[in-house]
């Protein structure tokens, strides 16, 4: 499984505790795909240098590993996968957010003709227009569908998901999305087509509700994404688990911040302990990719 960040551990924590229920035999490695704490995705100069550097991500882990299945529990990496060279050649099974997670989900969205889409991505998955396109076709008939980025989002989530700054870009973001609406919209349905969001799905229900948006519905993919990735590892374990079949290890090739990890275990620890724990001894490896 991999990530820009620690946004899909709320995936991983989420599929353990679900592989636990079904018995799966499971080899989890969660494979840090951030170069470097100062150079995100969403700070690298074009689409070219990011398709470059997931590639080296991919190769490596694919080369090291040989998964069976290969997660990406990240929209903004999941963007670039039809561009990623190393995966022509990949034979295993591909579990992404964006197909297995957004487009699964699409069942728990009703038509709603009195009703406004309101899409909250980073800047790499708004500009890449896959969600917006996707919920502005038939069969979905919203009222208006609204993508709107949240700068900086997901790194201030990491160092503190109840921080003033998070408060601050989230309510920002609620207002630029609303600006874009013609009139006052009072009902909402709001996708997070961000891993990191779902952590703070309450505050962009509050934002939205202080703004004067009565009715609020909140789809996270995250929950779409475990259902077939569950499917996915069933069907290529073939085995009863035993205690011993469960290895969890969380590789970065960059340090991460005491902060950060404080942060994410303790938002992850009531899914599961062992991600948690898995966090707290996290493996640096600078020679990771």
């Amino acid at each position: 499984m991999t990530d820009s960040g620690l946004g899909g551990l709320s995936i991983a924590a989420g599929f353990l505790a679900a592989s636990h229920r079904y018995a799966i035999p499971l080899n989890l490695i969660y494979f840090n795909a951030l170069p470097a704490q100062d150079r995100g995705y969403n700070r690298m100069r074009n689409q070219a240098e990011k398709i470059a550097v997931f590639n080296q991500v991919l190769t490596a882990a694919i080369r090291r590993f040989d998964p069976r299945v290969l997660a990406v529990a990240c929209n903004t990496l999941a963007v670039l996968l039809p561009e990623i060279p190393i995966l022509k050649a990949y034979s295993g099974d591909i579990v992404d957010i964006i197909y297995h997670g957004t487009i699964e989900v699409q069942n728990q969205i009703e038509p709603d003709e009195d009703c406004d889409l309101i899409i909250f991505g980073t800047e790499t998955t708004i500009q890449a227009d896959v969600h917006r396109s996707f919920f502005s076709r038939p069969p979905h008939r919203f009222r208006r569908v609204v993508a709107q980025s949240c700068r900086g989002l997901p790194s201030a989530i990491e160092r503190g998901s109840t921080s003033t700054l998070t408060n601050r870009i989230i309510n920002e973001s609620v207002r630029a999305a609303l600006r874009q609406l013609p009139d006052k919209s009072r009902k909402v349905t709001l996708l997070l087509a961000c891993t990191h969001f779902g952590y703070v799905a309450d505050v962009f229900r509050t934002a939205l509700q202080q703004a004067g948006v009565t009715e609020v519905r909140i789809i996270d993919p995250n929950s779409g994404m475990i259902k077939r990735l569950i499917k996915s590892v069933q069907s290529r374990a073939g085995q009863s688990l035993q205690p011993e079949d469960i290895r969890i290890r969380i590789l970065s090739k960059c340090p991460l911040l005491g902060e950060e990890i404080t942060t994410i275990a303790n938002l992850v620890r009531p899914v599961s302990e062992e991600i948690a724990t898995a966090l707290e001894n996290y493996e640096l490896l600078p020679d990771l990719f």
